[in-house]
């Protein structure tokens, strides 16, 4: 079938202010960065989901928990976990030598989890939790602490990640997802 390719997107690297990171190890909350943002979309393709899933699970991690990365184009990935992910930030990709990286994602839940919860410092020492539940779509900084935790080490998630977007711009943040998703481009393994 060959390699399917998705719609290009004029990419920039969208991480702010990285010249103020002066310690990559520093776990301090960071005010400056925006505060999460949760919404609910009825309106994607049952069949997206479902390539998205297929393609998360089949690459998903079995011999320890955590995260597996598969990139779908440089700002479009597909994120499974399985069990729990730890506490962490992302404030390396300040430095990253990536063609594109950004702190600002939207997340799109394609493989809900009962067992399973999106945890986010929205303030210092301070978390929210956010279930993930089909079809949420939630907005986070990942300059500042977020983690998935679990009820069993068998639970698992799929998330299609879009990056670029900030809070403000969820409806381009979906339509960019939906069509990269429409579109079956061929992942790449992280």
């Amino acid at each position: 079938m060959g390699i399917q390719l998705a719609p290009p997107r004029e990419l920039t690297c969208a991480v702010e202010n990285a010249h103020l990171f002066e310690d990559l190890e520093d776990d301090e909350f960071d005010p400056s960065r925006p505060a999460p943002v949760e919404l609910l979309v009825r309106n994607i393709d049952p069949e997206d989901k479902e390539w998205a899933t297929h393609h998360g699970l089949s690459k998903m991690r079995r011999a320890n928990e955590g995260a597996s990365f598969l990139a779908v184009t440089p700002d479009v990935q597909i994120i499974s976990v399985r069990g729990a992910q730890p506490l962490h930030h992302d404030r390396h990709i300040a430095w990253a030598d990536l063609p594109y990286s950004s702190e600002h994602t939207w997340n799109l839940v394609v493989e809900p989890s009962d067992g399973q919860m999106l945890v986010l410092e929205t303030s210092k020492e301070n978390f929210e939790h956010f279930r993930l539940v089909e079809d949420a779509f939630i907005y986070f900084n990942t300059s500042n602490g977020h983690m998935v935790t679990r009820k069993q080490e068998g639970d698992q998630v799929v998330i299609a990640q879009v990056q670029g977007f900030g809070p403000h711009e969820a409806e381009a943040a979906l339509t960019r997802l939906k069509a990269v998703l429409s579109a079956r481009p061929t992942p790449t393994p992280v």
